[in-house]
């Protein structure tokens, strides 16, 4: 798949697939919606670590701690370049910017109101913490 510049200033790809090789623009809604279940996901996935981390006993906290802050970092500068390049209003971006954020702490908090009424000695709790690992 070979890029061009186009007369706007933009980028277009031909298309390798398509027999007259004719230019398949790189944005439109596709990109727009593409990045929007791509961050629906991201914030499952921060969700789901949140609450991995509020329900950590003491002795891990740290260490686990740490990583989930590198990984939150990097994953959200990943996630703003793309968020910079869709073609959506000031407003509509600052709102799926403004959510990245706040979805660990709230899963933090979540992890944290289940720590304080489960019992660490039950034998379901291994593996609630194991699949609450997996999936984060």
């Amino acid at each position: 798949m070979a890029v061009s510049d186009t007369e706007n200033g933009g980028t277009a790809a031909i298309n390798s697939d398509s027999k007259d090789g004719a230019l398949k623009s790189g944005g439109g809604a596709t990109k727009e919606i593409t990045t929007v279940i791509l961050e629906l996901g991201i914030l499952f996935h921060s969700m789901i670590i949140g609450v991995t981390l509020g329900v950590t006993p003491d002795d891990s906290f740290t260490t686990l701690l740490v990583a989930v802050c590198f990984h939150q970092m990097f994953e959200g500068m990943a996630l703003g370049v793309l968020l910079a390049e869709l073609d959506l209003s000031r407003r509509s971006k600052s709102l799926l910017a403004l959510m990245y954020p706040l979805t660990t702490p709230a899963g933090i908090v979540i992890g944290i109101l289940v720590r304080n009424q489960y019992n660490e000695n039950a034998s379901g709790l291994v593996l609630t913490q194991g699949i609450l690992d997996s999936l984060s």
